[in-house]
């Protein structure tokens, strides 16, 4: 709940998820990494996080296989984090943003990565009105992926917006409507892909 400061250090094996014949003989990596995360409170309501870390681990990218070394000018093994948490008593409006990237040779144990550098950022506001009947919720979200480990140049983004009004009082039914229309954005070689999908 309070203000904190952390290091981690981490190292052990990974088991490897990836096909192709190169591939086919591997069991597991060797991943190590650091990390430090710190969380700082703004006012009492509100706070904001941030997180970087480093990995060392093969590059999957070539074969056979060598261990990379830890480089701090090397964005390929590096990862961040960045969340801001406001919440204001007196209009009871709450905002929730982050920011995230993982580089496309980054490893850890606590997720899967696929081997591509990974862009994601959100940011969603809620407002309540008369005294918490009505409540508004609008959200924007993006995400980015690139594989590298086909013949094609192949990257894609995604785009949602959330919009969600909902009203709830006494002796009425419970009333919610939302507007969620989504694009992506999707890169084959040097063609062009666009779905929009709407709920």
């Amino acid at each position: 709940e309070k203000n904190y400061f952390i290091i981690s250090a981490y190292k052990g094996q990974k088991q490897l998820y990836a096909s192709g014949n190169n591939y086919a003989s591997l069991n597991n990596i060797n991943v190590a990494g650091l990390a430090a995360e710190m969380r700082y409170r703004l006012t009492n309501t509100s706070f904001i996080n941030l997180e970087v870390s480093k990995s060392v681990s093969p590059d999957l990218k070539k074969y056979p296989l060598t261990q990379k070394k830890l480089s701090l000018t090397d964005r390929t093994n590096l990862a961040y984090f960045g969340r801001l948490y406001v919440f204001l008593p007196k209009t009871k409006t709450k905002f929730d943003g982050s920011y995230k990237f993982l580089g496309q040779d980054y490893q850890s144990f606590s997720n899967f990565q696929p081997n591509a550098s990974v862009n994601f950022w959100s940011a969603k506001i809620d407002q309540p009105f008369f005294k918490r009947k009505l409540n508004i919720s609008a959200a924007l979200k993006t995400n980015e992926y690139a594989n590298d480990l086909i013949p094609q140049r192949y990257n894609t983004k995604v785009f949602t917006k959330n919009f969600k009004a909902s009203f709830r009082t006494k002796h009425f039914p419970y009333i919610s409507v939302g507007y969620v229309p989504m694009s992506q954005l999707t890169y084959i070689g040097n063609v062009l892909t666009e779905n929009i999908f709407q709920s």
